[in-house]
């Protein structure tokens, strides 16, 4: 485990608000008729990604729209989406900074939001799964770390 307990304690009350902002987002987003949740949420996070490729490379990328005018129910869906991509960030932090293993941050920020949201489901077949991977990744990070040693 980490070391900083304190810092990983404060990550994972950020990660809890995160997943609790989404789900109210979310909540929004499925209160207007006719639209489906997860295609408008996914729509708006590929906005914000031609956003910040229109923002990070001028040159190459225009922006085609302006997000700040959006309407209904967009504008519901880009706020849900900005918060997916914090709890993307968040999520991150474990595995870069705090150094979890990425395997289990990914499950375990997954379970977190599958609860908050009101998915009741099984872990145990994708946990499984994840123990082969993470075997399997630590075999071959030891075969990197050994290699880099050696060069």
């Amino acid at each position: 485990m980490p070391k900083n307990k304190g810092k990983n304690r404060e990550h994972h009350q950020k990660l809890i608000k995160c997943v609790e902002r989404y789900a109210e987002a979310r909540q929004k987003v499925l209160s207007i008729p006719g639209i489906s949740v997860l295609e408008d949420i996914q729509y708006a996070m590929a906005l914000i990604h031609e956003e910040y490729k229109a923002n990070t490379w001028p040159d190459k990328f225009k922006n085609k729209y302006n997000l700040s005018l959006a309407e209904s129910p967009l504008k519901e869906a880009l706020v849900a989406a900005r918060i997916l991509e914090e709890y993307s960030d968040l999520t991150t932090v474990l595995h870069r900074d705090l150094n979890y293993d990425w395997h289990w941050a990914v499950n375990e920020t997954g379970e977190m939001l599958d609860k908050t949201i009101g998915y009741d489901s099984s872990y145990d077949d994708h946990l499984e799964e994840s123990e082969v991977k993470r075997s399997e990744s630590k075999k071959s990070s030891t075969e990197a770390t050994a290699y880099n040693n050696w060069v």
